[in-house]
């Protein structure tokens, strides 16, 4: 009867020993994941304390004294967070130092993570605290060339209620899908309703970035500014130029407002592959002349700032993604029709010139259920962020979902990019 009970009691050990170490095995993938999380949500703090240093140290803040700089900096890095990220930010406090003709900024930031997993073993909370560096320089003369994605992916709604509302409408779809021979397409449904599209919010963006560069500007025409889309109509699909270079950036906002929706003369105009980035990139490169130093108006630098998630839609065996068959309405003839990241190639072809690039991505968010996104985005949705982080130049990359704000990345962006600013961490 002791030799029973002894294996008894053994077995409430091994059950015991077996609990506690899955309960330590849980914790450990579980802090994984928070650890992960928690550093996701520290590089978006770095992204607006980038922006905020940026905003106070460039030359058009020269003006200021130390103490407005200071406040500046602060005050737009609390002003400009996100509602998901703001109730979890503790301190922030710039500290200013002038030394001959540079000023240095540093933002020290405290914030935390609340954890999921790891409150099983007893932490709650992760700090994920940080402080950002900038230091400013003399003006420099730029030339930005806008390259403004506005192909059918485009007409995604902007936040996840445009896009819910779509869906609940006849629509059915989360997409604004314009189709001029149909008068009932999803992109008159989404203006019926008063949804915007993620083009919308470019648009406006992009005439607010206008505004953002005059007020910048240390020196008259420091910048000037190209404006491009991917075209008007499906037929018509190549680089199209709304804006040639100018220093009026009065006039380039204004030609802001003409970006809209590529639209499609009718259901499966060129088999749906709109979005030809081998097209776009090798015409701009041919439209840039050499780039300068940037130190006097006739040699100015040369940047492409391009905004786009990323996808390439187009006519080509080569393929590196999904390859689904095209047909053509016009002329009923089929081809490959290639989705993948956007090719390297076209930007090194850039860099390698001295061009920089400011990449702003506006990700997909995951939409099971959405035939293309479950067919041709989501087998190389890991790949699509890598390829437009490598097509930036150091320090010039951006990514938003669509529920997030795209204007103000739009702008963070172009603050970093508008000027010779180091930047560390």
């Amino acid at each position: 009867m002791r030799s029973i009970g002894f294996f008894k009691d053994e077995g409430g050990n091994i059950a015991i020993t077996a609990a506690l170490t899955l309960l330590g095995v849980v914790s450990m993938l579980g802090g994984a994941v928070d650890y992960t999380s928690a550093m996701r949500v520290r590089s978006q703090f770095n992204s607006y304390a980038d922006a905020a240093v940026l905003s106070a140290v460039g030359t058009s803040a020269r003006s200021l004294t130390a103490e407005q700089a200071k406040q500046q900096t602060e005050r737009m890095f609390r002003d400009s967070l996100p509602t998901d990220l703001a109730p979890s930010l503790g301190t922030a406090a710039a500290v200013v130092t002038d030394n001959g003709g540079e000023r240095s900024i540093t933002l020290n930031y405290s914030a935390n993570y609340t954890t999921f997993f790891m409150g099983i073993a007893g932490v709650n909370q992760l700090n994920i605290g940080g402080s950002v560096t900038g230091r400013g320089s003399t003006p420099l003369y730029t030339d930005f060339y806008l390259l403004l994605d506005n192909s059918p992916s485009m007409g995604l709604g902007a936040t996840q209620t445009d896009m819910d509302t779509l869906k609940a409408s006849p629509a059915a779809c989360a997409f604004g899908c314009h189709v001029l021979s149909d008068s009932n397409d999803t992109y008159r449904i989404a203006r019926s309703l008063g949804v915007n599209l993620r083009v919308d919010v470019v648009r406006t963006a992009t005439q607010s970035l206008m505004d953002t560069a005059a007020s910048m500007q240390v020196v008259p025409g420091q910048y000037r500014m190209a404006l491009y889309t991917f075209g008007a109509t499906a037929r018509n699909e190549r680089l199209t130029e709304l804006f040639a270079t100018s220093s009026n950036l009065t006039a380039a906002k204004a030609a802001a407002g003409g970006i809209e929706l590529m639209a499609m003369e009718t259901w499966g105009t060129k088999g749906y592959a709109t979005t030809n980035f081998d097209e776009k990139l090798t015409g701009l490169n041919g439209k840039i002349g050499p780039p300068g130093d940037g130190r006097t108006a006739d040699k100015p630098q040369k940047l492409v700032y391009l905004v786009s998630d990323g996808v390439a839609d187009w006519n080509s065996m080569a393929c590196s993604g999904p390859l689904a068959t095209g047909t053509d309405v016009d002329t009923g003839a089929n081809f490959p029709r290639c989705f993948e990241p956007m090719r390297q190639h076209l930007c090194d072809n850039l860099k390698q010139r001295g061009i920089k690039i400011a990449v702003l991505h506006t990700a997909y968010l995951p939409m099971p259920g959405e035939g293309a996104y479950d067919a041709f985005v989501a087998p190389m949705a890991d790949r699509i962020s890598t390829s437009m982080q490598a097509c930036a130049s150091e320090g010039l990359y951006f990514q938003v979902q669509p529920t997030q704000g795209i204007a103000e990345a739009m702008q963070a962006l172009f603050i970093k990019a508008a000027g010779k600013v180091s930047l560390t961490r």
